[in-house]
């Protein structure tokens, strides 16, 4: 069954499926493997001298099967077992049951800046390339951002109660920012030939937070020969989320990361 589960995760391992899909299949690979430690099973308890350890057999695999009839309700319908004994034992271990409320109210207020408006058929998304020290100058920008007021990891003010109901429902993760925040400050310069956005909570402590490698599909060295570049957009987004677990929310976290757009125009004449 293990060998089973092994080679279709490795083998879904080279598309780009999402996780409900993915265990949606490993649920029902599962399923149909468990019997085997039923054949195996009925197969000991044939025996006088090996009937404990068919008996073995048999619980394994009734243990096994009520986690797969877990697995069936909890990605293939909206519904929940009635004996599902997954909260009781996040319990016992420490973890926050599902319906815990989170009161932390909404505390800041945003003042969204503005570049400017763009024609969006005018506006492309960048490649960054992001050195160790450029994540460093991010996460430093988050933290500030935080201090200052200006972003809030409060899950918009909603329950867990509330996340856990809309989680199920996405099977995404819910970010403690809710969507991505667009920064207060944001430029390119052009250092050495080279494009590199820098960011900050205002113009007076921005910082280098990635190369631009690509502006679009286009290499960024093209790109600059022949158009003005200016940042329509710049955003934060990751650090702490949550998702829905089979006994409530689990709760991570992943890397803060620039997303940034570049608006474009052909240069003029006179400029080459």
């Amino acid at each position: 069954m293990l060998t089973a589960l092994e080679i279709a995760n490795k083998v879904l391992g080279y598309f780009n499926i999402k996780d409900k899909p993915k265990n949606r299949m490993f649920t029902l690979i599962g399923f149909f493997a468990n019997f085997y430690l039923l054949y195996l099973a009925i197969t000991n308890m044939r025996y006088a001298g090996y009937r404990l350890i068919g008996l073995g057999f048999l619980a394994a695999f009734l243990l096994v099967f009520y986690f797969e009839v877990l697995n069936y309700f909890y990605y293939f319908t909206d519904k929940r077992f009635k004996f599902d004994v997954s909260p009781w034992i996040e319990k016992k271990l420490g973890g926050h049951p599902a319906n815990a409320a989170t009161t932390q109210p909404v505390t800041f207020a945003q003042n969204v800046p503005s570049a400017g408006l763009f024609d969006r058929k005018q506006v492309l998304p960048v490649e960054l390339n992001i050195t160790f020290a450029e994540q460093q100058h991010i996460d430093d920008l988050a933290q500030e951002l935080i201090t200052q007021g200006y972003l809030s990891l409060n899950y918009n003010g909603l329950t867990d109660r509330d996340l856990y109901a809309q989680a199920q429902q996405s099977h995404e993760r819910l970010f403690a920012m809710g969507t991505p925040l667009q920064l207060p400050f944001y430029e390119i310069k052009n250092e050495h030939g080279h494009l590199v956005l820098y960011a900050g909570v205002n113009a007076l402590s921005e910082q280098a937070v990635g190369d631009i490698r690509k502006v679009g599909l286009t290499n960024a060295d093209l790109a600059q020969e022949k158009y003005d570049l200016v940042v329509a957009n710049s955003f934060l987004r990751g650090g702490p989320y949550k998702i829905a677990g089979r006994g409530g929310l689990i709760e991570n976290t992943e890397p803060y990361e620039i997303v940034a757009e570049v608006a474009y125009q052909p240069k003029k004449v006179n400029q080459q």
